[in-house]
Formats: C-alpha cells, structure tokens, sequence
C-alpha cells in the first residue's frame, strides 16, 4: 500500500512538471501569449475573472482543453472555451488579455 501511494505521488509529480512546460512552448496570442479566465454567471450577468494574465498554457491546463484547440479559438474569434469550469448556471471562457 505504501509503495502504491510513493507511485501515485510520483506520477502526480510528473505530470504537474509538464504543465509549466506545456505552457513555455505555447504559441502567443493576442497579448504577448497572456489571457484571462472569466467565469460568467447566467442569471445575473455578474463576470468574475478567475484567472488574470496567465500564459495560454496554464489557462489550457486549467480549462482541461486541448491547447491547439485554445490556441486556435483565441486567433479566430479572441474567445476560447473552458469546459472545466461550466455549470448548469454559469460559462466559463478565456479571452485575450
């Protein structure tokens, strides 16, 4: 059992190092490469910027979407999805910073 959660953290490790260099080698968009994460609740209309000038990685990262696919949302229409953090009453999206 001990080994089984030394194996567990270390894969958490791992793949936690990944992110920052996914995000190094992500193309700029817009901004220099940054963008915010906002979160937009549908009943009222209230927008919360839950992430603020982070690079397109990271915001990938945390959207859990792919970071080509976010990459090319934010060139073509300066708004990309993020999955991860819609609900039944609120949006969420990236946009360039």
């Amino acid at each position: 059992m001990m080994k089984r959660n030394a194996l567990a953290a270390l894969v958490l490790a791992a793949t936690t190092a990944l992110v920052p260099a996914q995000a190094v080698s992500a193309a700029p968009a817009g901004g220099g490469g940054l963008v915010n994460v906002v979160v937009k609740d549908i009943l009222n209309g209230n927008e919360t910027t839950i992430l603020n000038n982070v690079a397109v990685g990271v915001a990938a990262a945390v959207c859990q979407i792919d970071l080509a696919v976010l990459t090319s949302q934010l060139d073509q229409h300066g708004k990309g999805d993020c999955p991860a953090k819609t609900a039944i009453d609120q949006v969420a999206y990236v946009v360039n910073a």
